[in-house]
């Protein structure tokens, strides 16, 4: 078992935010223990939630999210060529 990392994408109407979150090992472990985790994990959000969520309507934005996905898609292949 070692650290997790996890990604997701909020869509409402034309809006996108991006998640990404790390679980520790530890976290997994007390998890899987079926025990109470002793250490939290941290979400990480894009934009942040102080800021609009990207509009699919809006060009530039578009392309932003497009490169995005494209950067979460390369960084998953290398995880997943690792693990193969």
């Amino acid at each position: 078992m070692k650290d997790q990392e996890v990604f997701g994408i909020i869509i409402k109407g034309d809006r996108i935010r991006f998640y990404r979150c790390t679980f520790s090992e530890n976290y997994l472990r007390d998890i899987a223990n079926d025990e109470l985790p002793r250490e939290g994990a941290e979400i990480f959000r894009y934009p942040p939630d102080n800021e609009e969520p990207f509009s699919i309507s809006h060009p530039q934005q578009r392309e932003t999210i497009v490169r995005i996905l494209c950067a979460i898609r390369e960084h998953l292949e290398t995880v997943v060529t690792e693990i193969v």
